[in-house]
């Protein structure tokens, strides 16, 4: 990924999931840094892969915890994967670009089940463009990933959501359906 693209995908996509956040600079880098490091003052240094001799600063008012360089580090991932298949098709590119943000916020806050929970945001994007007898369907959702289901038969999260009964398992408030 050149310079420029990786100054694009900061500027559009990292940025933007902290608010306050600015770029305040470029830094000098060797490959024994990091792609992602929390930098003085409480900044995060990030440059697009090991190999590169610059790293961005970004900063904000309040310093940055280290869930957030996990979010930024995936981020960078995702989008390094993207770069690698040269993809030319704008409008294509924008819908990958997009899924990878949702699947790096998923994959920086869990060691498993990323499948399932990116599933479930999906199924309910969709219900979130529908209605159910012309209201607006509420949705509860609870995701376990530490409770088995050895010996019981499974109900799968996608053969479910699509279903238009499924408007009325959960009405967002007082029950939720657990996954």
């Amino acid at each position: 990924m050149d310079k420029s693209d990786f100054y694009d995908i900061v500027e559009k996509f990292i940025i933007p999931l902290f608010t306050g956040a600015y770029l305040s600079g470029e830094l000098d880098s060797s490959s024994r840094d990091l792609e992602v490091a929390l930098g003085k003052g409480g900044s995060i240094l990030l440059k697009p892969s090991k190999l590169d001799d610059y790293r961005l600063i970004l900063k904000r008012g309040q310093a940055f915890k280290s869930f957030e360089v996990n979010l930024v580090k995936e981020v960078i991932r995702e989008f390094a994967e993207i770069s690698n298949l040269e993809i030319n098709d704008k409008i294509y590119l924008k819908n990958l670009q997009n899924m990878a943000i949702k699947k790096a916020l998923i994959e920086s806050v869990t060691e498993s089940g990323t499948d399932t929970i990116f599933s479930i945001i999906n199924g309910l994007e969709s219900w979130a463009m529908r209605t159910y007898e012309g209201t607006p369907v509420s949705l509860g959702i609870f995701v376990n990933l530490s409770l088995t289901t050895d010996g019981e038969p499974k109900l799968s999260f996608n053969e479910m959501i699509n279903k238009d009964f499924f408007a009325l398992f959960s009405d967002g408030r007082n029950t939720f359906l657990e996954f």
